[in-house]
């Protein structure tokens, strides 16, 4: 993985990718891992976008997938680590690949074009089923700073099925450094 960017806080020293994982190197993994490719991500859309549809769960398992093939060891980031990463690259001035190349930042129709608003970390939350004995895993979304600025998202943080895929929510990896 290449353009990696050195994030450090008091409680972690790592390295987070400066983009998004595309849609090309998505497909490959599922290609690979002899998987069936999510009907969304078969459709018009540019390689060279950033993947969506992928859920936690296997945006997980392309980490451990790309560390096998690269010799690495690959992790989706924390929630303290984005914060300081879209931090540090806003104050870098640095373009982090929030949103893909051939979309416009504006809505209502930005999810048509495959824009991402969020981002997949590693923490995740187990909730009870009502009534039953079962959990249900919920992954940690992290809302990006242009996103909550002049809006009424306020969250930094939201969560959703770890299992399920979502046409704005992508991800990127992340290794300790």
């Amino acid at each position: 993985m290449t353009d990696m960017l050195k994030v450090q806080d008091a409680g972690f020293r790592s390295l987070v990718a400066a983009q998004l994982v595309t849609r090309r190197v998505y497909i490959g993994f599922l290609q690979a891992a002899g998987r069936r490719v999510p009907p969304p991500l078969t459709r018009s859309g540019s390689p060279a976008n950033a993947v969506t549809w992928a859920s936690q769960v296997e945006a997980a398992e392309f980490c451990a997938w790309l560390g096998k093939q690269e010799g690495g060891q690959y992790r989706l980031p924390s929630m303290a680590e984005l914060g300081t990463f879209h931090n540090q690259a806003g104050q870098e001035g640095l373009e982090v690949g929030v949103w893909p190349a051939d979309a416009e930042r504006q809505a209502p129709d930005c999810v048509a074009h495959d824009a991402c608003f969020c981002e997949w970390t590693c923490e995740t939350e187990e909730v009870p089923v009502y009534g039953t004995d079962q959990v249900r895993v919920l992954g940690s979304i992290f809302y990006p700073p242009w996103l909550r600025e002049g809006s009424n998202v306020v969250h930094v943080q939201a969560h959703m099925l770890a299992t399920e895929g979502y046409s704005f929510v992508s991800f990127r990896v992340a290794q300790d450094g």
